[in-house]
């Protein structure tokens, strides 16, 4: 064999297991610091590719050197950027630009972004993960609420009043000050949660608290928090958000509803092309509708991530934000989600609250050996080890993406002191006992509907009443109920059973 061939089959076997060229980093605003998350890279003006995920950061790998890097993100100037053979980890900032919301304009001929939609309508059910047939995954999902203090006058004003000759100090306004100082040190309220979620088509689904710290409280009740705010992915024909309802813009018709705009495309590999397509309502629209930005990727043409919020600004505006990997050929699954809370009905010394609620999926597996019997029926569980605290931080240590912060840390010390000093925990089960209309007690729940009423055949009615909880049996309950009224004299009782099948 002559040694060009020898040389040439060498280096076809060395090349399958060369390192690729790899580079990771951060994108952030240039003003604020906040992460950047969907930020389109891509290397060597070519088709080699990635974006941010959900917290700014970035890894791409190519198998040619990384001369340049093209950084683009709707509402910001593009960056182009030359990268150093000694370049390993990037933290790039970009600015934002200043163009307002164009007006929506009429084009002779086809939207090109209604193709593309079009194409995601129509493969909706192949990509939507709750069409899964069986799936499980763990999560991770830190809340925080706190204050943005940007607007707050934090010196310290003082009044005088003029006597004679003298100044006088009469009153020193230092609220501002102290809300700086303290919000420089700690956060409002804070809460993690690890959960472990398992899925069987077409009934079973159950969501187990497996660990949770909630500032000023040990009850998991808030652990709740991390799965009202957005709905799981966004496929269904209405997005929900905090509870409320809005129209998908991928959904049949859209293109009549929603006015869509092609703002960028990139790519991830020679094969997959990502389109960045904005959305918002069309004039004199009659539904409640979103606006935003998706991304989708024209493997199976999958959402590959979407930033979305309510089009009409309410008390509380939520952004949505959620990250989507693809799993083998076809299969795409959400693996970040975000929610950003701006409370605009509310202040604190001219001050605005807002949350951030940060979820991550791990541990995912698509084909899980599940059976029926062995998921609970219960929508919700908790297990005895998310109330016992010093276990649960011992599991919440190995499923933090980052250590906490100083802040974060001094929020737990303080409201924790505060919550035992008031006794929150016992408040909170009476205003959740109020809520609910029930009080567990043991093996019963008592229903405080039972305890007293009113109506004009009984007059007043005094009582008992209750079922057994899942305490005894998760889908089999039985309860019964005596009441006097002093209008009739009469005692009333009588008993049911209640399965869930």
């Amino acid at each position: 064999m002559k040694i060009n061939h020898i040389l040439y089959l060498l280096l076809l076997c060395t090349s399958a297991y060369a390192q690729p060229f790899e580079i990771k980093g951060k994108v952030l605003d240039s003003q604020s610091g906040e992460p950047l998350p969907f930020v389109n890279i891509v290397a060597n003006k070519g088709y080699t590719g990635t974006s941010t995920d959900i917290d700014g950061r970035f890894e791409l790998r190519s198998s040619t050197n990384i001369q340049t890097l093209t950084f683009s993100y709707m509402g910001y100037h593009k960056k182009d950027l030359t990268v150093k053979p000694t370049d390993k980890f990037l933290t790039i900032k970009l600015e934002e630009s200043s163009a307002e919301l164009a007006e929506v304009t009429v084009i002779p001929g086809e939207n090109p972004a209604h193709r593309i939609i079009r194409k995601a309508v129509d493969n909706r059910k192949v990509n939507n993960p709750e069409n899964i047939s069986a799936f499980s995954y763990k999560t991770y999902s830190k809340f925080v609420l706190s204050v943005n203090t940007d607007s707050v006058n934090s010196s310290i004003d003082t009044s005088f009043t003029l006597i004679g000759e003298d100044t006088t100090n009469t009153s020193i306004d230092s609220s501002g000050y102290k809300l700086k100082r303290l919000m420089d040190k700690q956060h409002l309220f804070m809460m993690e949660t690890v959960t472990q979620r398992d899925f069987l088509a077409p009934s079973r689904d159950n969501e187990t608290v497996l660990a949770n710290r909630t500032s000023g409280f040990k009850n998991p009740l808030f652990s709740l928090i991390a799965t009202e705010i957005q709905s799981f992915s966004f496929y269904d024909d209405y997005i929900e958000i905090t509870g409320n309802q809005y129209l998908n813009p991928i959904t049949p018709g859209s293109t009549s509803r929603y006015f869509f705009i092609i703002e960028d495309t990139t790519y991830n590999s020679l094969t997959d092309s990502v389109f960045i397509i904005s959305f918002r309502p069309r004039p004199n629209y009659g539904f409640q509708p979103l606006q935003g930005r998706i991304a989708i990727n024209s493997s199976n043409w999958a959402i590959q991530n979407v930033i979305a919020e309510p089009y009409e600004e309410g008390g509380i505006q939520v952004e949505i934000e959620q990250l989507y990997k693809r799993y083998g050929d076809r299969t795409w699954f959400p693996v970040q989600l975000n929610a950003h809370l701006k409370m605009n009905s509310f202040s604190i010394n001219n001050a605005k609250p807002y949350g951030m609620l940060r979820t991550y999926l791990k541990d995912i597996n698509l084909s899980p050996e599940l059976r029926k019997k062995d998921i609970s029926r219960a929508d919700l569980t908790i297990t005895e080890l998310a109330t016992d605290s010093l276990k649960a931080e011992q599991l919440l240590d190995n499923f933090r993406v980052d250590s906490l912060d100083s802040r974060e840390r001094e929020t737990y010390r303080v409201v924790d002191s505060i919550g035992k000093a008031e006794n929150l925990d016992r408040n909170l089960k009476i205003m959740a006992a109020l809520v609910s209309g029930k009080i567990p007690i043991y093996f019963v729940d008592l229903e405080l509907d039972k305890i007293f009423g009113y109506n004009i055949h009984e007059g007043f009615r005094l009582g008992l009443g209750g079922h057994t909880n899942s305490f005894i049996s998760e889908w089999f309950k039985i309860g019964g109920y005596f009441r006097y009224g002093t209008r009739d004299n009469t005692l009333k009782y009588g008993w049911d059973t209640k399965m869930s099948l």
